[in-house]
């Protein structure tokens, strides 16, 4: 075996656990070389050696071991399941936070982009940041450690991009209790010349800054608003379909709201990126089977179950008898405007 193929996280574990503490999880987990344990475990501070033996217990059933010796993450094999664990959490919930963002991190490279706007939120709030890459939590720890900002970190498959970790976040029943809750995610539409400028619209336009911050909680602060999103980008035109018309139909038969005349609206953020109140999805707990089951990833710019999602959070919103709203209209229904003219930079 030459030098620079050697995982020395592995075949050094022992001498790094001594000089730096623990650097591999799976090490201590699954053992693939058959190193010896006790040496790495003396390692460990005595204080925190029960709760870190805790901790490779509790995420062992997460794993699978492959023909290698290595092991990686059980996908899930039941459709109304998707797989995730917490792998980092500072405080359960900050007191008095009455504020929470989720953000999907699946590009690390933007979290420094991300927090430079959460600074405008100048109300306590709870952090929740989900990825799908276990070796991104220190990273993310480290770069949250200048901004003092606690964080609950899911470790969640990568399916769904945004929507499947957020709604396996909802359903858990961390958000409730929230009086508003802010939903970014790293986009990059890479597919488009124009993808950063979009996304730079996107974060601006829902927390770009203490004022627009400021006047979206004051817009979900009253009882009757329940999504404040981007009103430019909310899409209304039959042409923004794609195909997705279908699987929306059976979401929404799923989650027990019929639409009227059977027949959905097309009314959604394109994006993806909106504030709400956590009561407007209410109905998500309830969903099982075919309305959970989203596709591994390949790529795929339409047709998706994430796709259909993307058109069915606004819906639920005004069935649960909640209106949806844009800053910019302070609070008017969006639904009773004319949005057939809008679209996105990307399209």
């Amino acid at each position: 075996m030459k030098l620079h193929e050697v995982n020395w996280t592995h075949w050094g574990a022992n001498a790094l656990a001594h000089q730096y503490g623990f650097v591999k999880a799976e090490v201590l987990r699954s053992n693939p070389h058959n190193l010896p344990l006790q040496k790495i475990w003396s390692a460990c501070d005595s204080s925190l050696l029960a709760e870190a033996r805790y901790s490779v217990e509790r995420t062992k059933h997460s794993y699978m071991k492959c023909d290698n010796g290595l092991t990686q993450m059980v996908q899930s094999k039941n459709a109304s399941h998707f797989d995730y664990r917490i792998v980092e959490t500072s405080a359960a919930r900050r007191q008095g936070a009455k504020v929470a963002v989720v953000v999907h991190l699946y590009y690390l490279d933007l979290l420094g982009e991300i927090l430079e706007y959460l600074k405008n939120i100048l109300e306590p709030f709870d952090l929740y940041l989900t990825t799908p890459f276990e070796a991104d939590v220190c990273k993310i720890l480290n770069a949250l450690e200048p901004y003092g900002r606690p964080v609950t970190i899911m470790l969640c498959e990568n399916r769904g991009r945004d929507v499947g970790p957020f709604l396996a976040l909802c359903r858990t029943g961390m958000l409730a209790g929230y009086e508003a809750v802010l939903k970014l995610h790293s986009k990059k539409s890479s597919y488009s010349e124009l993808g950063a400028y979009w996304r730079k619209l996107l974060y601006g336009s829902l927390c770009g800054s203490s004022i627009v911050v400021q006047r979206t909680l004051e817009l979900l602060r009253r009882k009757e608003v329940g999504i404040v999103g981007p009103g430019r980008f909310f899409l209304s035109h039959t042409d923004f379909w794609g195909g997705n018309h279908d699987t929306v139909a059976k979401i929404l038969k799923c989650a027990d709201v019929p639409p009227p005349h059977n027949v959905p609206e097309l009314s959604f953020f394109a994006g993806t990126m909106f504030w709400f109140t956590p009561m407007v999805l209410k109905a998500v707990n309830n969903l099982e089977g075919a309305a959970l089951a989203f596709e591994p990833e390949e790529g795929q710019q339409d047709s998706t179950l994430a796709h259909a999602w993307e058109r069915v959070f606004c819906i639920l919103a005004r069935s649960a008898g909640y209106r949806v709203t844009a800053i910019e209209l302070n609070g008017e229904d969006i639904f009773q405007r004319d949005n057939s003219g809008n679209t996105v930079p990307v399209l």
